[in-house]
């Protein structure tokens, strides 16, 4: 019996931490492409994302430089502007990194569709999303442990 990816979301422990590592490197790429083309899919995953999760660094640098984008200007940007950011913001990056990040970007242009785009989306904010009220409980539980009442009522 197979495990589907919501089956195969791991809760992290002490020793290991949240990550896209559980989902096939396509689900990652998929999801890349998902926040480039879709301005409001981008703008909830901004608020719930960790680059952290992604195991590619090439990716972790792309949706970097997008929320970078969207943070400066207050709009998400168009297929000629990333473009440009890449042209422009990935000189400090090694060239490895940097051929990922072409290679990606000239895949991307040739074939934008991504199938079943919404069980992307929704297994991504799930993720995400559980990630966050994992944490914010821990944190929660930490200061009920350590008798810390008053930094627990105001969270």
């Amino acid at each position: 019996m197979t495990a589907t990816a919501e089956q195969q979301t791991t809760v992290p422990t002490a020793t290991t931490k949240p990550s896209f590592a559980a989902y096939p490197k396509h689900f990652q790429v998929n999801l890349v492409k998902l926040i480039i083309d879709d301005r409001i899919f981008a703008s909830q995953m901004q608020e719930v994302l960790e680059l952290s999760y992604f195991e590619q660094d090439y990716l972790k640098i792309i949706i970097e430089n997008i929320f970078q984008y969207k943070d400066k200007f207050g709009t998400h940007p168009s297929t000629d502007t990333v473009d440009m950011l890449f042209s422009t913001n990935l000189k400090s990056v090694d060239t490895l990194k940097k051929t990922e990040i072409i290679n990606f970007w000239e895949s991307y242009k040739k074939n934008r569709k991504v199938e079943d785009s919404e069980y992307y989306m929704k297994i991504a904010l799930d993720f995400c999303r559980s990630q966050k009220v994992l944490a914010a409980l821990k944190t929660n539980f930490e200061q009920l442990k350590n008798a810390d009442i008053d930094s627990f009522l105001e969270s």
